[in-house]
């Protein structure tokens, strides 16, 4: 199963973003075009292997039908989730997506999501961002990027986190970094659904790599 976060813009919401580097937020749906190309090849290839690709497509603007900061949202899944900052989106898109694909009882999900700054921050724009509860898949994919020039780099899964993250409701919280300090990246992961369902579950945060892509010498 493969699922591509696909903001179509991102300003942030009412939490909105500074307006430079703005125009870059239409890069947030690389994640939902990266899931297009594999399906794409895999049809026109003819690839015998069962595949599903779902594209989690939206936009984040502010207007005055916008969620809110302070909002309690009830997820797919049942859950309740606060929002403490509209410009982490990212993380409910996913969060519905990664419910909606549990019908097809998947082996396993790759999700490809422009989820955080935190990623570019510490990788760059050379390196993919990769977490997973696997680690036979996670292997694979890690030996792959480096034979495709396409480099990703493993960060960890921290299963502490997620069991100390709502200490008082049973509500999960947009914003990482109130919980758990500086570990965005990795706090974020946690919110999703699919690491209580038992899957084999992959995350690809392209962010950086996806944006400036001419710096790549893969695209080059």
């Amino acid at each position: 199963m493969l699922v591509g976060k696909g903001l179509t813009f991102d300003s942030g919401g009412i939490s909105i973003k500074p307006s430079e580097g703005m125009d870059e937020m239409k890069y947030d749906m690389c994640g939902a075009a990266a899931v297009y190309g594999v399906m794409r090849m895999v049809a026109e290839l003819q690839l015998p292997i069962n595949v599903i690709g779902v594209l989690a497509g939206c936009e984040n603007m502010p207007g005055g039908r916008a969620y809110r900061p302070g909002d309690v949202l009830t997820t797919m899944s049942g859950q309740t989730v606060e929002v403490l900052n509209t410009d982490a989106e990212g993380r409910l898109v996913l969060c519905d997506v990664l419910t909606y694909v549990e019908r097809f009882e998947p082996e396993a999900v790759i999700d490809v999501a422009t989820l955080t700054g935190a990623c570019v921050i510490a990788l760059g724009h050379h390196i993919t961002g990769l977490m997973a509860n696997h680690n036979p898949l996670a292997h694979e994919l890690i030996a792959a990027s480096e034979q495709s020039g396409d480099h990703a780099w493993r960060l960890r899964w921290v299963t502490s986190i997620r069991n100390n993250w709502s200490p008082i409701l049973p509500i999960w919280r947009t914003l990482a970094v109130v919980l758990v300090g500086r570990l965005p990246q990795v706090a974020s992961c946690h919110a999703l659904p699919v690491s209580t369902t038992g899957r084999t579950w992959i995350l690809q945060e392209p962010p950086g790599v996806l944006v400036k892509q001419k710096a790549q010498p893969v695209v080059r």
